[in-house]
């Protein structure tokens, strides 16, 4: 390599994370091949950039076993950080003392090898206060290694970095598991220097329903989400401007894993610890009451001048109390017979917060019909709007209609998601875990969500007159609608 090739190299593994990781790998991994430019490996590094620009202050990413993501996230990264900045203070948890030690020494090799010095020749080691899983640089900076439950008291960090900090065992140990979550919400977080500046980056696969990712995503942390198998069209961002178009069924890895060696990974681990660390998409025992193929989805956003009905589905929740339910309100727009998920609320609020959020959904939205569930709060608000205003919703359902349990009202709408009525973005804030709450109910820790949408379908098959009623500006009836109800129209072109 010529001089100033190598001057273009050393520059671009100073300003990107790829190319640091696979310089880092190639010094770690002698004896392997080089590291191939994998697509994912790119989006996870993006990732990883944006959290150091800040741009994502809480994040995490999903992903399956064997991919680098340990070596990528809580070896390379941390020291590719340090090197930009001597004086950042790092924070790398796992589950365990050992692995932790591991990933510790791993860093260590890396900032004292001759390339890292010369790469980052700002960044030196202190002589001293680098053992026990901590390594210090005379900058002030430091990268300390903590395991899940010990002690982080004295220790503050810029960047708190998680690596798989549950273990694929606590899928059947709930205690496992909150000992977990309360070291994280309680001891770990506490540690960041500046909570609004500071990051939280967490990368693991999913081992179940109730594991740390999913408190994560309860707290609203951006995802990036990598299964085995893409589950719709998606674009994934891999350098500034640069996006990788994944089609729906296109494998990860091709080559590490082609379908073959999933098909074996499925059948030793079987269907839900398969579902889970390897699509990312844990499902309860005794889940799964839909089939999630049968969910129409649609690539592209939709404006909402294209729908002639916009439907809000309110579920709410008894309390605001971290242990209670979510208020859910699912909002569809309708066109062609079909309904088209557009947006989802979902958060704990007290009723004058719900009522507020009620009122702002609508106005948000300008929608046509805001159905609200009939229970204790959901009536108060149903009532409390229609005598203050600004708008009368409909409490559903009414006095007369048989009442179901929450699984026979799904299952008696699975005609119209089986038509191909119900359809949903490819990519929508929270869309993620509302699809876990599909396919984990009816057994599942939530599922508000899912009586959203139950309710939805509910109301529009009672009123599908209703919503196929065209008016005039003066809000008159035009053509009274009569005869069975339609079958399904042709789909517009202009949905993609």
């Amino acid at each position: 390599m010529s001089a100033a090739l190598k001057l273009r190299a050393d520059a671009l593994c100073r300003a990107r994370m790829f190319p640091f990781l696979m310089r880092a790998f190639a010094f770690m991994h002698p004896d392997e091949p080089p590291l191939e430019a994998a697509w994912y490996l790119k989006a996870m590094c993006h990732w990883l950039e944006r959290a150091d620009a800040g741009e994502l202050p809480r994040s995490m990413i999903w992903i399956q076993p064997r991919t680098l993501k340990s070596f990528t996230v809580a070896i390379a990264f941390p020291c590719w950080l340090l090197g930009r900045n001597p004086g950042a203070r790092i924070m790398v948890a796992t589950y365990g003392e050992a692995l932790s030690a591991e990933h510790a020494e791993a860093r260590r090799r890396i900032m004292l090898s001759p390339w890292y010095q010369a790469l980052f020749p700002g960044t030196r080691l202190a002589p001293s206060g680098n053992s026990g899983g901590k390594l210090t640089t005379t900058r002030g900076g430091a990268v300390r290694a903590v395991s899940v439950g010990g002690p982080v008291t004295g220790r503050g960090a810029d960047v708190i970095i998680l690596d798989d900090c549950m273990k694929a065992d606590a899928r059947t140990s709930e205690p496992a598991r909150n000992e977990v979550k309360t070291w994280f919400s309680t001891t770990l977080t506490s540690r960041l220097n500046d909570k609004r500046a500071g990051v939280i980056l967490s990368i693991q696969q999913r081992i179940c329903e109730d594991d740390l990712p999913a408190l994560l995503a309860e707290k609203d942390y951006v995802c990036l989400n990598l299964p085995a198998r893409a589950e719709c069209d998606l674009e994934v961002g891999i350098g500034p401007g640069l996006v990788h178009r994944w089609k729906r069924g296109e494998l990860l890895d091709p080559v590490r894993f082609p379908a073959e060696v999933l098909e074996q990974e499925r059948l030793n681990l079987g269907p839900q610890d398969y579902a889970a660390q390897y699509l990312q998409n844990p499902v309860a025992p005794g889940g799964n009451l839909l089939r999630m193929e049968q969910l129409r989805r649609f690539g592209q956003p939709i404006e909402r001048c294209r729908f002639d009905r916009v439907i809000q589905s309110w579920d709410p929740a008894a309390t605001a109390l971290p242990t209670s339910d979510f208020s859910v309100c699912t909002t569809w727009g309708m066109v062609a017979g079909r309904y088209f998920l557009l947006d989802i609320l979902r958060s704990r609020l007290e009723y004058p917060e719900l009522k507020r959020a009620v009122i702002a959904q609508r106005a948000r939205w300008r929608a046509d019909h805001v159905i609200i569930e009939h229970s204790s709060n959901g009536l108060a608000l149903v009532q409390q709007l229609a005598a203050e205003g600004p708008f009368r919703p409909v409490a559903w359902p009414p006095p007369g209609i048989k009442q179901l349990d929450k699984a026979e009202r799904l299952l008696a709408q699975t005609g119209q998601i089986e038509e191909g009525r119900v359809w949903l973005p490819a990519s929508l804030d929270g869309l993620d875990t509302f699809l876990s709450e599909l396919r984990a109910f009816p057994n599942g820790k939530y599922d508000d969500q899912v009586d959203s949408m139950t309710q939805m379908l509910e109301w529009s098959f009672w009123h599908w007159r209703t919503l196929l009623e065209q008016r005039n500006a003066k809000g008159r009836l035009k053509d009274k609608v009569r005869g069975p109800r339609p079958p399904l129209p042709e789909l517009p072109d202009w949905i993609v």
